[in-house]
């Protein structure tokens, strides 16, 4: 393996990419993990992983976006996406690592409230999108407005979150 790994390259990793057996994939995500230079041309792919239906396949591509890749506001953006087709699991475990940062961008808290309005998740996921929501994230209209929506909702647990999160400044009962 280490003779290999010194001969890897963007070629190579493709044509692994390209066949989709699972242990090339499995070999070749962990090979992205330790080669940086690779990972702009490889995490599109990745992500797309996370929805085969080889749970093991789908989890490890998950556990490829650690909390530095996740910084990327772009990544955030497209693991966002593909959190409402892909397993209960996988689900939790994306908005998990999104938990575990400073900073969770606009558009993909966005596409997560989105993805509940399309019934992708449900509420007890919706309260952990919620509490991804801080100070700077209020400050975007559409955030406020997604939050006074669902402050409406037909589920009461809905409601309060979104209510508690708002606050009573922006509550409107």
């Amino acid at each position: 393996l280490a003779i290999l790994g010194k001969q890897t390259n963007k070629d190579y990793l493709q044509k692994l990419f390209e066949r989709k057996d699972p242990q090339y994939l499995f070999w070749a995500i962990d090979f992205n993990r330790s080669h940086h230079e690779y990972h702009s041309d490889f995490y599109p792919g990745i992500i797309s992983l996370i929805k085969s239906e080889n749970i093991i396949l789908s989890q490890k591509a998950v556990s490829y976006f650690t909390s530095d890749l996740l910084k990327d506001g772009e990544i955030q953006k497209e693991l966002a996406r593909v959190t409402g087709d892909v397993s209960s699991q996988n689900k939790f475990e994306i908005i998990r690592k999104f938990s575990e940062l400073h900073h969770v961008n606009n558009d993909a808290i966005l596409i997560l409230m989105l993805h509940y309005e399309n019934q992708q998740i449900d509420s007890g996921l919706l309260s952990y999108v919620i509490r991804l929501i801080h100070s700077e994230n209020m400050t975007n209209d559409q955030i406020v407005k997604r939050l006074k929506k669902l402050s409406k909702d037909k589920n009461l647990y809905v409601r309060n979150l979104t209510k508690e999160k708002l606050g009573p400044e922006n509550n409107t009962y």
